[in-house]
């Protein structure tokens, strides 16, 4: 049987079977005019505009759910949240938002607007037809992750009232929010329940192997990237999906900032020799949020309490220090380095009260500065380190203001890897310099 032109759009653009019409609707095949539209060749382009411009008239004629999800679709691709949510509420695309791919996109839409609750309303609604449905779970996974920390235990106790008995969603969402809180043993006992319970599952083993990066398992976290890359590689051969491009494939990135010079002196990795750590850079989140000025900066998933050390020789410029990790500031706890060729070293997330230097210290390469943490505006403890130049900053102020710009940074451990290699990596910091003690 023909597949529906939108189906072939949309495995053009998502690679995925996850966005599916239901059986019951595959039955009723699009008019055959559709079939020799310009829309494919438009989304092909990424020209959603000009789509959306073309399925208005098949749209009056008829509410055809596959017409309605594509004009939502490139709604949604040309970021009108508002106008999607606006026109998903009218008839004429009640059947569209009512089938398991609309929710989807209807949820994904919500959280784009920062409704997490909306979104987390509209997966559970998946979910309570299919407790297993990988797809909305592995959206609820990441949307909770990304919300505040103060409301993520009621958003996940939501999703379970939802799902009421569900033995896999009580003990998924049990280590789900156990991760989050940094309990890494009572994490991991859950989520391997959970995996037990559902072992084809691949959210189940995206949160585990997120949980071991964190914790610093090596071993276990390279074992389940394994499986998901044979698990990957299976669907590819069938036709299906990559479960870990979902995010990358449907989000809308801002465009990335250009003209940023290398810096020709070579840097050692911020953490003590010898030490695995994972270079995460949120790969496997629906949004990165390094980009333009900021789209060279790393994150390494440091576990909690790691020594942070310098990773070039400066003078401290500037420094805040804070007990308490207030989630709703961006940096926090951080430390700006002054290197001597004009520019900067930024260290973010650091354990409140680890700091072990202080403003307009000369520190050397290699110093310990603090401990590792989880301050400040993020998701799950790391570091977050970048390099700057052209900045200037309110001598007042904890954070830099104006003008600046990361810069790629050229580490001595990582000189056989691109910059593009770096990032979803397991980095290995083997630089001799003396640490201070």
């Amino acid at each position: 049987m023909r597949t529906r032109v939108i189906f072939a759009c949309l495995a053009a653009f998502f690679a995925e079977t996850a966005f599916q019409t239901p059986v019951a609707a595959q039955s009723e095949q699009p008019d055959e005019r559709f079939w020799a539209s310009p829309v494919r060749a438009l989304l092909e382009e990424s020209d959603y505009e000009s789509a959306r411009r073309w399925l208005k008239n098949p749209l009056r004629e008829s509410a055809d759910p596959d017409a309605a999800y594509a004009y939502l679709y490139c709604l949604y691709k040309s970021e009108a949240y508002r106008r999607l949510l606006t026109v998903a509420r009218t008839k004429r695309f009640r059947v569209a938002v009512s089938q398991r791919r609309g929710r989807i996109l209807v949820g994904l839409t919500l959280w784009r607007v920062g409704d997490i609750p909306g979104a987390l309303q509209a997966w559970a609604a998946i979910l309570a037809a299919d407790p297993r449905d990988d797809l909305a779970w592995d959206c609820v996974r990441v949307a909770v992750a990304s919300a505040p920390r103060s409301q993520r235990t009621d958003l996940v106790l939501g999703v379970q009232r939802a799902l009421g008995s569900s033995r896999f969603a009580t003990t998924f969402l049990l280590g789900l929010v156990e991760s989050l809180r940094g309990r890494t043993a009572q994490a991991e006992k859950s989520l391997r329940e959970a995996r037990l319970l559902f072992p084809e599952s691949k959210t189940v083993a995206l949160a585990l192997r997120d949980l071991y990066r964190h914790s610093g398992n090596r071993e276990a976290s390279q074992e389940l990237e394994a499986w998901l890359t044979s698990s990957r590689g299976a669907e590819e051969r069938m036709g299906g999906r990559r479960a870990s491009d979902k995010f990358n494939n449907i989000s809308i990135l801002q465009p990335r900032f250009v003209g940023a010079a290398a810096s020709s002196v070579p840097y050692r990795l911020p953490w003590p020799d010898g030490q695995a750590v994972f270079c995460g850079s949120h790969r496997d989140r629906l949004e990165t949020p390094h980009r333009n000025r900021g789209e060279h900066a790393l994150d390494f998933l440091l576990p909690q309490g790691m020594p942070v050390v310098a990773a070039r020789g400066g003078i401290v410029e500037d420094l805040c220090d804070r007990q308490k990790a207030f989630a709703n500031r961006e940096f926090v706890t951080f430390i700006l380095i002054n290197h001597d060729d004009g520019t900067w070293g930024r260290y973010y997330h650091l354990r409140g009260g680890s700091l072990r230097v202080r403003k307009g210290q000369r520190v050397p390469r290699g110093a310990v500065l603090a401990q590792s943490g989880r301050t400040g505006r993020c998701q799950s403890r790391h570091l977050h380190f970048e390099v700057l130049r052209k900045a200037r900053w309110r001598p007042s102020g904890p954070r830099i203001y104006s003008r600046w710009q990361t810069i790629p940074v050229d580490f001595e451990e990582t000189r056989q890897l691109s910059l593009d290699e770096i990032t979803g990596r397991w980095l290995v910091s083997r630089n001799k310099s003396p640490i201070s003690r």
